[in-house]
């Protein structure tokens, strides 16, 4: 079985376990979307959460300590959490505000008359902070390291039921669900850790191929595709760099 190495040649981690999860992974998605809206929605939404746990779990040993995967482990952007919140000198009556920490606060002071509408007295207060295209910027989980435990947390729910006794109740514990786009946006950030530790060699011969896992290296070909422009982009590479 072909073997991933440490830098000292030591044999860590089984290549084909890899890209076993990664077709476990890739064909969860799949039948998810194929399910949504329709009767097996719920246990598809369950395979594709216990497919991209599993995939995390493989790659986990190595992208916690490559340098190559530092910033997709520590900082990429997952999920938004809560609106981001700045002080601003603002208007109770027309809303006109200048951000506290802008350098026109001299226009706009606290406890002045408001330079746009002349009828109120300026007053300070928080609002959720907005992009240079108007839209609320948010705070995001960050790092695939903050998944660590997502997959195993529990939720108790009741459950009633009817016996001879009557209508009864009790209370079962459940895996609580991952949302869908929350695992979706895992298995991309899974996938260009693949790239990134140049895992996406052709799976060893000794595992068995079918049609669909060959449909699912093309498809994972055509995600390399994509995160190499993704990656090119933010560091800069060159073209001739990114077709190496």
């Amino acid at each position: 079985m072909a073997m991933a190495e440490s830098e000292d040649g030591r044999s860590t981690l089984p290549i084909r376990a890899i890209h076993e999860a990664y077709r476990d992974a890739l064909t969860a998605r799949r039948e998810y979307r194929q399910a949504v809206g329709g009767p097996l929605e719920s246990d598809a939404h369950h395979r594709l959460q216990e497919a991209v746990a599993s995939y995390y779990d493989v790659l986990r040993p190595l992208m916690e300590s490559a340098n190559s995967t530092e910033k997709l482990w520590e900082e990429a952007e997952l999920w938004p959490t809560e609106p981001k919140y700045q002080s601003v000198n603002i208007c109770p009556g027309c809303n006109s505000y200048v951000p506290v920490e802008s350098a026109h606060t001299d226009a706009f002071p606290l406890g002045g008359r408001c330079p746009e509408c002349g009828d109120e007295q300026i007053g300070r207060d928080q609002i959720p902070k907005l992009d240079d295209e108007g839209r609320v910027e948010y705070h995001h989980v960050e790092g695939l390291q903050s998944v660590e435990g997502i997959f195993d947390q529990q939720v108790e729910r009741e459950v009633e039921y009817s016996d001879a006794l009557g209508t009864n109740s009790e209370t079962v514990v459940e895996t609580r669900l991952v949302p869908s786009e929350h695992l979706q946006l895992i298995a991309e950030k899974l996938d260009k850790v693949m790239e990134r530790l140049s895992l996406h060699a052709e799976v060893d011969d000794e595992v068995p191929t079918t049609e669909l896992d060959k449909e699912d290296l093309e498809d994972f070909q055509e995600r390399l595709v994509e995160i190499r422009e993704e990656w090119a982009d933010e560091d800069g590479l060159t073209d001739s760099e990114v077709a190496e």
